[in-house]
């Protein structure tokens, strides 16, 4: 919607004549714009500012597209290791929070095993708990990463090997280990910029 808004504005803006020259802007501001993040703070078009005002939000827009892309690319290549470790014992507001965190951030969220119910792990019981924590909720089963990480206590945060305990934010997890664990710094950095937090 910021987009089609800033295209007329951009338009009048420039004096551009006819419906030709207001779609092909249009199309122009919906491609480039829907790249952009809108918190992005682009320049404002003035009115009577004529076309090279236009020009130059888009040459903008551009640049921070590539931008974005090279960063992308540079984390691909990172490779950042990450889990977030809980089990059904943590308070679902907590949970709650995790997986809409660790969604953001691209994290896996894992649990040692199935909720047990009369006594044994089970499926059933697995199903009910993840049903309870929201639709879209995705939680994997894999005890080796618990063993590899010898986490014991839970929620535990792991990047590229650094672990760090407590009933926090992922989002504070991360800048926890910026500060305080040189090996984890630059992942963590990664994690939080895919937040939208640094």
């Amino acid at each position: 919607m910021a987009g089609l808004v800033l295209c007329a504005v951009a338009a009048q803006a420039a004096g551009m004549p006819g419906p030709d020259a207001e779609r092909k802007a249009h199309e122009k501001t919906v491609r480039v714009f829907s790249q952009v993040r809108p918190a992005g703070g682009l320049p404002e078009v003035e009115a009577g500012g004529g076309g090279e005002a236009f020009e130059r939000v888009f040459r903008e827009a551009e640049r921070r597209v590539r931008a974005a892309r090279v960063e992308k690319a540079h984390e691909a290549r990172r490779g950042v290791e990450a889990w977030v470790l809980v089990s059904s014992s943590v308070p679902r507001a907590s949970l709650v929070r995790l997986l809409r965190d660790a969604r953001l951030a691209g994290v896996p969220v894992v649990v040692r095993g199935f909720p047990e119910e009369g006594g044994r792990p089970s499926l059933a019981a697995m199903r009910r708990w993840v049903r309870s924590l929201g639709e879209d909720a995705g939680v994997l089963v894999d005890p080796r990463v618990f063993r590899r990480f010898g986490v014991e206590r839970v929620p535990a945060f792991v990047v590229d090997g650094e672990v760090v305990y407590g009933d926090v934010s992922l989002g504070y997890a991360l800048r926890w280990l910026v500060e305080h664990r040189p090996r984890a710094r630059a992942g963590a950095q990664v994690l939080l910029r895919r937040m939208g937090g640094g």
